[in-house]
Formats: structure tokens, C-alpha cells, sequence
């Protein structure tokens, strides 16, 4: 009689994962309102991961300007449907690429070098578009700044996983990225108003900056 190999399947993977040691959690569970009140005693017991959390957020705000990098194209370059739709094509390579190129990089040197990459690329980004005109230059801090969002996204909470208690991961995880990711809100919204009042360049100057 045939059997169904999908259910062999299955129940191999039930086997794993039975085997598998468990997740080690925290002794009591926590509501959402005692989470936020935990937040500073994270950040102040551990200073280093405070200060790791500090250097992300710059990353983050760095990483702002790739939202107006195609409206910078647009109005300052005209740039045309087809040459938008270059941006969409970067995206997609860079992001093939970069997973490939960083993740041996990591695993060669270590997730803060890849971090150090990709904040050496958000800087370079920054210099090209203000220091060279044309929509080439546009291109390549677009494919920088891509490059240095995937190094931040591969590497960011790896660095959290080697510094974090195993049974506090997701908390000090979930910290950073509440912390970075209202920093960079706020940014966003404030580069926006920004470039609509003055111009592009300060935002451009807060990637070098930062």
C-alpha cells in the first residue's frame, strides 16, 4: 500500500523539533505597559548594548535619505518613468547581492566589521549625490545606501544575539527596534517637511553627518 510522502515528511519535522532543546523564556510574564517601563533599566544595566543601540539608530537615520532619492531624481533631474523604474531594478540586485557578499563578509570578519561596511557606505552615498550632479550619481548613492540597509539588517541583531542574556533575546531585540525605528519615524517626517520648505542638501548632509 502507498503511503502519502508528505505526511513522512512531517512527522520527520515533528520528531526535530521534539528534539530540539526549547526556547528559554523569561520566569514571568510581562504586559505591554511594564515592557515600556523596562525599557531605560535594559538600556542602563547594559551599557554596551545601550551604546550599540545608540551607533543602530544612527544607522537608521543615515538610511532616511534612500526614501527621497528617487524625488530627488524627479525634481531635480526630470527624471523619466524609465529611469525611475531603474530605482525598483537597484533595489532588487543590490539586496541579491548584498545578502551574498555580506553574509560570507560576516561570517569571515564578523557582523561589526559588516556594520562599519555599510556605515562606510552610507557616509560615501552622502558625499556623491551633493558632491556630483547628474542622475549616475543619484543611482549610486541609491545602490550605497541599499547596501547599507541590508548590512544593517543582516548584522544589527546578530550583534544583539552574541550581547543579549538568551532568555531576554526578544526583549532586547524588540528594544532596539522600537528605539530605532520611532527615531527614524520621527526623522522621516521632519526630512520631509524639510526638503518641501528648503531643499534636499540637509538631509543629504545628515547622512554624512551621521
Amino acid at each position: 500500500e502507498s503511503r502519502d510522502w508528505s505526511s513522512d515528511v512531517c512527522s520527520s519535522d515533528l520528531n526535530l523539533m521534539k528534539d530540539d532543546e526549547p526556547d528559554k523564556v523569561a520566569d514571568k510574564e510581562i504586559k505591554y505597559v511594564e515592557y515600556l517601563k523596562l525599557l531605560p533599566k535594559i538600556l542602563k544595566d547594559n551599557n554596551k548594548f545601550a551604546h550599540m543601540v545608540a551607533g543602530f539608530t544612527f544607522c537608521t537615520v543615515t538610511n532616511v535619505s534612500l526614501a527621497f532619492y528617487t524625488l530627488y531624481a524627479i525634481r531635480t533631474y526630470h527624471a523619466a518613468a524609465t529611469e525611475i523604474a531603474v530605482f525598483t531594478s537597484i533595489t532588487v540586485l543590490v539586496n541579491i547581492f548584498a545578502s551574498m557578499f555580506l553574509g560570507v563578509m560576516a561570517d569571515k570578519f564578523g557582523h561589526k566589521y559588516v556594520l562599519q561596511v555599510s556605515a562606510l557606505c552610507g557616509l560615501t552615498a552622502g558625499i556623491i549625490v551633493i558632491g556630483i550632479t547628474g542622475i549616475f550619481s543619484v543611482y549610486l548613492a541609491f545602490i550605497l545606501t541599499t547596501f547599507c540597509v541590508c548590512g544593517y539588517n543582516l548584522s544589527s541583531s546578530m550583534l544583539i544575539i552574541q550581547e543579549a542574556p538568551r532568555e531576554e533575546l526578544t526583549m532586547y531585540i524588540s528594544t532596539n527596534i522600537l528605539i530605532t525605528q520611532i527615531i527614524s519615524s520621527i526623522v522621516l517626517l521632519l526630512s520631509g517637511y524639510i526638503i518641501d520648505k528648503f531643499s534636499f542638501q540637509p538631509i543629504f548632509l545628515l547622512t554624512i553627518i551621521t
